[in-house]
Parts: structure tokens; sequence; C-alpha cells
């Protein structure tokens, strides 16, 4: 005997198999089965796919599509989920205020560069402005912004000179966690607590705030506010070129990571600007490759990269050569 079934409803009492009606022929009242049909086939048993007891959908990891259509499966029309991190980014640097009054229709791209590159993470983020080298000013929106946010990201002024007043306003309202880093670019970067929150100092300059922000501040809030260890993804390339590390500082360096044959190439494209690169040897790689200090890396050794992002594959293109 033989009834009619649609894919994923329950099996009929007595039934104990299930022929595909691409090997079913219905001649008049008869259904021929074509192919050899075994006890069980095409069947799955209750539990086959999750048995009672059984974790589906760990804590504390990030949901995607089919994670939300396994929610689904199970009846669930809502899940509990930890709100979105909220950051906070600003700007101090009156030479930013200047290039604005002058004109120039994006004066700030890199404190911007910040508050996108933390959004691509998952974060949600704010960006507060740009302000002047004005202590009173950074202390009350600072402190305005601890108590509507999760962290705070200031880019510019970090450093150690005269105008650099972030990392002394932040000792007297918190206190400084460390300032200063052993890679270039970045080695001004910093961290300071107020309010029980974390608040990250981000150097200006492109290449250094980009650095500041893959090795500091994203690591450390992904794993502070999302329990994560490693928010980058890790593959083996052969190095297509010469990288050289600097003495006594780790390096971190821009490279365009391509497929080639049955693995992957790593093409060096940092132009160099006193230690820091170029906006456009960001723009031309998808990752980067950290050098131990004073160490050197010879075409054909095999580095580890770490991608901006796992999209970066999707393609995954050769720059075109600097000129």
């Amino acid at each position: 005997e033989a009834v009619p079934i649609g894919a994923g409803e329950p099996l009929p009492e007595g039934a104990d198999s299930i022929a595909r009606t691409e090997i079913c022929e219905v001649l008049d009242k008869r259904v021929l089965v074509k192919a050899p049909l075994r006890k069980g086939e095409n069947l799955i048993k209750r539990g086959g796919d999750l048995r009672k007891g059984e974790v589906a959908l760990e804590r504390g990891r990030s949901l995607r599509p089919q994670d939300i259509a396994l929610a689904m499966e199970l009846g669930l029309s809502e899940v509990r989920v930890y709100e979105k991190p909220k950051v906070a980014v600003m700007h101090v640097g009156k030479e930013v205020l200047e290039k604005r009054e002058k004109g120039f229709p994006y004066p700030d791209n890199f404190s911007q560069l910040a508050s996108l590159m933390l959004k691509s993470f998952g974060f949600e983020t704010t960006h507060l402005g740009i302000f002047p080298e004005n202590a009173q000013q950074f202390v009350e929106v600072t402190l305005k912004a601890m108590d509507n946010y999760d962290a705070l990201v200031v880019v510019g002024r970090a450093s150690i000179g005269e105008e650099d007043l972030v990392p002394r306003v932040l000792q007297d309202i918190g206190r400084i966690v460390f300032h200063g880093v052993g890679v270039s670019p970045g080695k001004v970067s910093g961290l300071a607590v107020v309010k029980e929150k974390p608040v990250f100092m981000v150097p200006a300059h492109v290449g250094s705030a980009m650095a500041s922000l893959l090795l500091i501040v994203i690591p450390a809030l992904t794993l502070s506010l999302y329990g994560s260890r490693e928010p980058y993804f890790r593959l083996r390339a052969k190095l297509k070129g010469y990288i050289e590390g600097r003495h006594g500082l780790a390096a971190f360096r821009t490279v365009a990571v391509k497929r080639e044959g049955e693995g992957f190439a790593a093409y060096p494209v940092s132009k160099e600007l006193g230690g820091s690169p170029f906006l456009t040897s960001l723009t031309r790689a998808n990752g980067f490759v950290i050098l131990e200090p004073g160490s050197k890396l010879k075409e054909g050794e095999s580095v580890e990269v770490r991608l901006f992002s796992p999209q970066e594959l999707l393609p995954c293109s050769l720059p075109e050569k600097s000129k």
C-alpha cells in the first residue's frame, strides 16, 4: 500500500520507507517503484536532527540565518539576545576644525573610519563630533559619553606633546591602564577606564589609527563585550615580496591576499611615511601581518595573514601595482 506524502510530513501509520517521486510512476491506481527501496529509506527518525536535552544553540554565539531557521523549526517565536554594544567615537584636534572652516567637505575621515570599522564588527556606533583641545569640554563630553555608551574611542591628541591633552585628562578623571604599545604604527595607542568603562586612545594618523583599531580596540571590545577572543579570520599565504620590520618594535604591515592555485598568495602593499602606511596602502589591502621586532620576511615564505573581514576574499583580487 502506498500513499502520497510531502517532504517533512509525519509518516503515516504502518509505513516504513519513502520512495522519491523521481523513481516512481503511477499506473492506474498502482505505483511502480523503479529502483530498489530499503526499509527505512528516506526517513528522518524522531530525534535524528536534534535529541531531547541536546543544546540547539549555545549562549553567546552570533545568530546566523541558519540559526534563526533552527529556532523557528523548534517553534520559538523569539529568543533572548544581548543588546548591541554602543560605542561612541570622537575626534580631538584643532587642525581638523580648521580644515572644516576652510570648506573641506570631509575634514574628519579618520574618526569616521573608526566608526565605520566598529560598525562592521557589529557595534552600534555614534560619532560625537570634532572638538578642540579644550580640557574642560573634553571632560564634559567624556563623562556624558560614559553615562550613555558602553565604550568611547577618542581619535587624536593621544601622544605626549604639549597639546596632547587626552592622556592627561583621562588620568585625572579615571585611570590609565596603558599608554604606549610595542608596535609600529600605532605605538602611542592607549586605554583608560572612566566610570568603569573603557576609553581608547587612538592616534590620528591613518596608518596608526588603523593599526590601533585592528590590534587593540576591536579585539578588546569583542573580548569584553562579546566574550570572543579572536575577531579575525586567519589564513596561511605564500609571501610575494619582501617585508622588513622595525628594530625594537613589532610591525603592522598590510598585504593583499589573492587565491593562487590551491592556496593563497600575499602581496605587500605598504607605502610608508615615517613608519605609518598611506591610506592607499589600506584601500589596496585586504589583510595584515605582524612582524616580530627586527624580523624580516622573504619572498616565498609562508606567513599568517589576518583578514580585515571574512568578506575580503569575495572576490580576492590583486590590486594594481604601485607606480
